[in-house]
């Protein structure tokens, strides 16, 4: 599968429970640290029925987001919400406490499309100690992988 020359359409699909300021982190991430052009970004934040103002704080903070609010917390398959609602031809699923910056969203689908691959799987750092990785504590690769960032 050879890398588009134009970049592709990617959904971001963040699912969140009760943690609007670590929420807050990471959507301000996508907007202003990612180096992948907004128009070329779909985001949708699946809230799985957050008690805390998660939900009131997207549609304030981030009017451009689109918001789906489950009305009760379903876990992790929050993310099916997103992931039918989105329209990209690949797709970034996140935690709320999670983001990726840089140029590394553009990385990942240049990998995915050179590899043929379905999955291409993040390091994740600690934000708490500088320099380390969790991937240092638990073995990822083929069978094993992040799934606070992937991308699909």
């Amino acid at each position: 599968m050879p890398v588009p020359e134009a970049l592709p359409l990617v959904t971001v699909v963040v699912l969140a429970y009760n943690r609007e300021q670590e929420l807050r982190v990471t959507l301000s991430a996508l907007r202003d640290e990612l180096d992948y052009p907004a128009e070329r970004l779909e985001v949708i934040v699946v809230d799985n029925a957050s008690e805390d103002g998660t939900a009131q704080m997207v549609r304030e903070e981030f009017p451009a987001v689109e918001l789906i609010v489950n009305a009760a917390n379903v876990g992790i398959s929050g993310w099916n919400a997103g992931l039918q609602r989105g329209r990209g031809a690949f797709f970034l699923v996140l935690d709320d406490d999670c983001y990726v910056t840089g140029d590394a969203l553009r990385r990942a689908i240049a990998l995915a499309c050179e590899h043929e691959a379905d999955l291409v799987s993040f390091s994740a750092a600690s934000p708490l100690a500088l320099g380390h990785r969790f991937n240092d504590d638990y073995d990822t690769g083929l069978l094993a992988f992040w799934g606070c960032a992937a991308v699909l």
